[in-house]
């Protein structure tokens, strides 16, 4: 199976609030059972001053294939689809801020939805910076994620960088 991203306009780089849109192709020459098609935009920073730490500025994610509200006509852990190639339509968008504020679980989220976010966490992204050779590094990415079922269960991913605002999908 071969996986790829294809967006359907190439732009030098992306602003706050750009949507992304585009295809993820699916590729195999024999019959696949599909759990899920999933789009991820992420975006992180990474010093690597004294000791590498990285921060992940947002991460969104949204489910393509099946499309959620068709996800219930679905009544086995996967749709199977013939040999060939498949492609399947995202569209996400950046989001205006920040959003490393956020907290990963339920309970840190409700406590921290009572105080605000420190004030620091709600700049506009900062625009796509540096390389692995440098030491900061401000990197976005769109990563597409095939989740199969059946017999073995496996993960599939396909990764497009980007430049941000200069944002870029690298």
């Amino acid at each position: 199976m071969e996986v790829q991203i294809q967006l359907d306009k190439m732009v030098l780089h992306y602003t706050n609030e750009d949507q992304v849109s585009g295809h993820v192709v699916l590729r195999s020459d024999t019959e696949l059972d599909i759990a899920t098609i999933a789009i991820n935009l992420s975006g992180q920073a990474t010093s690597r001053i004294e000791l590498t730490e990285m921060k992940k500025l947002f991460q969104r994610n949204e489910q393509i294939f099946p499309p959620v509200n068709c996800a219930g006509w679905f009544t086995s852990g996967a749709v199977t689809i013939p040999p060939g190639e498949h492609s399947f339509p995202f569209s996400i968008m950046f989001p205006q801020v920040s959003e490393c504020y956020k907290g990963s679980t339920r309970d840190a989220v409700r406590k921290r939805s009572a105080d605000r976010p420190p004030h620091h966490l709600l700049r506009k992204l900062p625009p796509s910076s540096g390389n692995f050779n440098t030491p900061e590094e401000i990197r976005y990415s769109l990563e597409a994620i095939i989740t199969q079922n059946g017999l073995m269960y496996r993960t599939h991913r396909a990764v497009e960088y980007t430049t941000l605002g200069g944002y870029s999908l690298c």
